[in-house]
């Protein structure tokens, strides 16, 4: 059977039964920190804060990337500094070797080529004398050079293994004219092979010629020499008297120069058997640097990708991969670094240098030179984009911040505003109840007059 309320007992119950949700939805907010947990309580602040709170989840999963391509970076730029390194100690040990005597056989001009302003080496220079007569340690024209490459036996006897041209000196012949004349000589320096016979100006401004072929024949026994045919046209300019040559003549020699004929002058110098020590063990650390540069570069890589083999390193930037950066690696060896590769059929490439000669020791430091340039170049290129990623990465984390500060905006609770609602409620709450006893004491009074 159902029991009817008075009007008044029905008025404060539902006033309760308000409250008591009211209370329930304060004491939500109170302890969850927010005004809008669904939908239900503002379904157009619910969906923007998700919105905003989406996409900075999502930043925060790019971020992980960012900072996976920063890691690559700063692993190729370790490996690239441990490349430096080492090319800088092989520099240090060929500066050393390059300070000792070396035992190549070498022919060095007395006379120094230099220019008249600047005093410093000049190739450029007149190679034959201004006048005849003016200097017994200058050539003069009309005279013949020709450099050769010989093999001596146990007995003395040079067979020509490589015939230079003969070069007549004129009124303009320079001195680099010299120098190409032995350099670019086929006969002399096998194409594609380490030079047997150079030849260069010195620092000092004199021409140096010197054989680079080291240690005699395995076969024969028989040592590689180089041999110099003078042809004086005039007369009197190179004489036996190694003071007075246009040439002297250092290193391991074998014998003093000899004239041959009237005018014409043959010198046989025998190169060296035995390598210097500390040039040997400059040209065993440069082969190793050169193993090094390679190692290093193949262990470079970092969760799969390896910049210096080659491979890229693409990182987004945002979470529709709309705007990103691309990081294009380098393959990083000794080739790329401008050393050529060993050939042992012919012995050619850089690791096949013994550095007895001072020609082959500044060309390596020039190529280390060239080297370290390379490797500061690309490192600073890695760099560039190293700090894209960093730059990059600072302001997403900024951007994650003001989008949860957005969605909090829209959301969050004032606790201050729903603590005093709360004690509001609940103080309505007592005298609602206070007025439910009320009403019922009405209708107890009616059963008084029963």
């Amino acid at each position: 059977m159902a029991v009817s309320l008075t009007a008044g007992m029905r008025n404060a119950l539902n006033s309760l039964t308000d409250l008591q949700s009211n209370i329930q939805s304060t004491n939500n907010r109170l302890a969850t920190g927010k005004k809008v947990n669904s939908a239900l309580d503002n379904a157009l602040s619910f969906f923007q804060a998700d919105s905003l709170s989406s996409r900075a989840r999502n930043i925060t999963s790019i971020q992980d990337n960012i900072g996976l391509g920063i890691q690559v970076i700063k692993q190729t730029d370790k490996a690239l500094n441990s490349m430096k390194a080492s090319l800088e100690q092989a520099e240090g040990a060929l500066r050393g070797a390059l300070n000792s005597t070396g035992t190549n056989a070498k022919a060095v001009s007395t006379f120094a080529f230099r220019n008249a302003n600047t005093g410093a080496a000049d190739a450029t220079a007149l190679l034959t004398e201004a006048a005849a007569g003016t200097s017994i340690n200058r050539l003069q024209a009309g005279d013949t050079v020709t450099v050769n490459l010989v093999r001596v036996n146990a007995a003395g006897t040079a067979t020509v293994v490589g015939t230079g041209t003969t070069l007549t000196t004129t009124a303009t012949t320079t001195v680099q004219n010299l120098l190409d004349n032995v350099n670019t000589n086929t006969s002399l320096n096998v194409a594609g092979q380490s030079a047997r016979v150079s030849a260069y100006l010195n620092d000092s401004g004199n021409i140096v010629v010197e054989n680079n072929v080291n240690g005699a024949d395995p076969a024969t026994g028989e040592t590689f020499a180089l041999q110099f045919v003078v042809n004086t046209a005039g007369g009197g300019t190179q004489t036996q008297n190694n003071t007075t040559d246009v040439f002297a003549f250092a290193g391991n020699i074998g014998s003093v120069p000899t004239s041959s004929g009237t005018g014409t002058q043959t010198v046989t110098m025998v190169g060296s058997s035995t390598q210097q020590t500390t040039r040997a063990a400059a040209a065993s650390s440069f082969r190793e640097l050169l193993t090094q540069v390679r190692n290093t570069a193949l262990d470079a890589g970092y969760n799969g990708t390896n910049l210096l083999q080659g491979d890229f390193l693409r990182t987004a930037f945002n979470e529709t991969g709309s705007t990103s950066v691309t990081t294009q690696g380098r393959r990083i060896d000794a080739t790329s670094l401008g050393f050529a590769l060993d050939n042992p059929t012919n012995q050619s490439g850089d690791a096949a240098r013994n550095f007895q000669s001072d020609r082959e020791i500044n060309a390596a430091m020039a190529k280390i030179t060239a080297a370290k340039a390379t490797v500061n170049g690309v490192s600073a290129s890695f760099s560039n984009n190293a700090t894209i990623l960093q730059n990059r990465q600072n302001f997403n984390n900024e951007t994650i911040k003001t989008l949860n500060e957005g969605a909090d905006l829209l959301t969050l609770a004032d606790i201050n505003e729903e603590g005093a609602a709360l004690t509001s409620l609940q103080t309505r709450q007592q005298l609602s109840i206070t007025a439910l006893s009320l009403a019922n004491q009405s209708d107890q009074a009616i059963l008084r007059l029963f």
